[in-house]
């Protein structure tokens, strides 16, 4: 209601005798005193930040790491060990710095500590490597053990488990490397394909249930691992993994159907047309049994779908 209405109807109060003139006029003067309160507390509006901001942000993060990438690599041989580990501990705590400076109330400083702070673990995978590689003199499955131990547990300082995809991302790649490493210590990649498939699809469940954030990221992430993995144990498995890419793919299919998450059943009719002409190759060779079933298989569950579709859109006349 205006101030105006609230003006003509104390006025009608006071005709209908129902407030007293000097009651009105109290009234009156009262509602000028609140709201003139409210509009000298009321906080001064907050402008955006431009465009530009974001892209020098982008630009001057990507500069600092291919700055460094550019100078390690042109004077390898005549850096001594602890200068590039210098190097790169100056670059990865740099952009730290500026990530942890980033406000992230805003949706440009959002993005721009997300992408500093990736670029800053990647920093850090790489001063790893040097570290365990040119100065411990590591080889084989210990490196990448090293490499993503650090890089899981510093995206997981990093994310705590708020509304930062990058993070989220990097903490995943940090575990798929080092669960890798130790899997490639039992059985080379027949091992490592099962511990992606695993750890996709505990961090689907965990993305599904809402306990990691955010859920839009945790959802393609577990998705994409769990089709990976086989690909992986293929090396090791050729008979047996299409097998497994067809169920999981399946599977992601028919959970993403039931929970209605089209990325899952995105990423399962993917899995689909990668695994099962593998599956089908396996089990007909060359012959022309695998495409004309793949043929039959596809028209006969596309007559199905139309027939459950109109049958659900048919009018019920039974109540009649």
């Amino acid at each position: 209601m205006s101030s105006l209405q609230v003006t003509e109807a104390l006025a009608r109060a006071v005709a209908s005798g129902l407030l007293t003139a000097e009651a009105a006029e109290a009234i009156v003067a009262n509602e000028k005193i609140y709201l003139a309160s409210t509009e000298r507390a009321a906080p001064p509006e907050r402008r955006g930040l431009p465009a530009v901001t974001e892209a020098i942000g982008y630009v001057g993060a990507c500069l600092v790491m291919i700055g460094m990438v550019v100078f390690v690599g042109q004077y390898w041989d005549d850096l001594a060990t602890w200068s590039r580990l210098t190097i790169m501990l100056a670059v990865t705590a740099l952009l730290l710095g500026v990530g942890a400076f980033l406000p992230d109330d805003e949706p440009v400083t959002w993005r721009l500590r997300n992408f500093v702070w990736l670029l800053a673990v990647g920093a850090l995978a790489g001063f790893t490597g040097v570290l365990v590689v040119d100065a411990l003199e590591w080889t084989g499955p210990g490196v990448a053990i090293s490499i993503g131990c650090a890089v899981t547990a510093c995206s997981l300082a990093l994310w705590q488990g708020k509304d930062r995809p990058a993070q989220q991302l990097s903490t995943f790649v940090g575990a798929l490397i080092a669960t890798g490493g130790v899997m490639a210590l039992i059985d080379g990649d027949g091992a490592i394909g099962v511990s992606v498939v695993s750890i996709g699809a505990a961090w689907l469940v965990l993305g599904v249930g809402h306990v990691i954030r955010p859920k839009y990221a945790a959802l393609p992430l577990g998705s994409l691992a769990m089709l990976v993995g086989p690909m992986i144990a293929a090396e090791s498995w050729p008979n047996v993994a299409p097998v497994i890419g067809l169920a999981v793919a399946i599977s992601l299919i028919a959970a993403g159907a039931a929970r209605h998450e089209f990325v899952m059943t995105g990423a399962g009719v993917l899995g689909l047309f990668v695994f099962l002409p593998m599956t089908l190759g396996e089990l007909f060779g060359d012959t022309v049994g695998a495409p004309l079933i793949l043929l039959v298989s596809g028209a006969l569950l596309l007559i199905v779908m139309l027939v459950v579709i109109r049958a659900k859109r048919r009018p019920d006349h039974s109540a009649t």
